[in-house]
């Protein structure tokens, strides 16, 4: 198991780096380094949980994975068991639009602060978090924002993104969005699933709000 999310955190690092040679961008530098540093840490336990979303569309996503990011892919299929998988904004389930979309998303913490609010983490880190996540086709990811500067990597699947404007747009696996700090984003998936890292590097337990249900 330790190897593995070492490799996988590997894997990722490597993502942010071929991104950052791309779009010379110092916050997917920073994001790289960060997890770098992880390496050969202290593995800890987690109880590991699932949900349907995963055992329905993990598999399917993974397929979906091009050349340039399937060793990612495969990375998270090989510890996805091992994760304690979660569904965002438990404090807003009553709401019809949240609720639809917990069924249909859940995240794996791979390396966080022992103390956030997000879960529990293999990987103990004040410096950087790191996530994957699923997210089933034809399903909204509302319109949010955070404190935490956030990296989003898809590894797999097609979907569209609102960041900042009303406009939204494609990102092809291999890409990687960043969202600053209190940035509005959203996230819709078509007829495919939707695999993704995400990485954060700043105010690693600044609550995640909703802004409206609807994007």
């Amino acid at each position: 198991m330790a190897d593995l999310v070492d490799l996988l955190c590997a894997e990722i690092a490597a993502s942010l780096r071929r991104a950052y040679v791309e779009a010379a961008d110092s916050r997917l530098l920073v994001g790289a380094e960060r997890i770098e540093a992880l390496a050969g840490g202290t593995v800890l336990g987690v109880t590991p949980t699932r949900f349907p979303v995963v055992d329905r569309w993990l598999g399917p996503a993974c397929d979906l994975a091009p050349e340039r990011t399937r060793r990612v892919a495969q990375l998270i299929a090989e510890t996805a068991d091992q994760f304690c998988w979660r569904r965002s904004y438990p404090n807003d389930a009553d709401d019809p639009v949240i609720a639809h979309m917990r069924q249909g998303y859940a995240y794996a913490l791979v390396a966080a602060p022992p103390t956030t609010n997000y879960g529990s983490a293999p990987i103990g880190s004040d410096d950087v978090l790191v996530a994957v996540s699923i997210q089933a086709p034809g399903l909204l990811y509302p319109r949010h924002h955070h404190p935490a500067v956030e990296m989003y990597g898809p590894v797999a699947g097609q979907a569209i993104w609102l960041n900042g404007t009303d406009r939204w747009y494609h990102r092809q696996p291999g890409n990687v969005v960043i969202h600053t700090e209190h940035e509005e984003h959203a996230i819709a998936t078509g007829h495919e699933p939707l695999l993704n890292y995400v990485v954060w590097t700043s105010n690693l337990d600044g609550r995640s709000r909703l802004t409206s249900a609807a994007a």
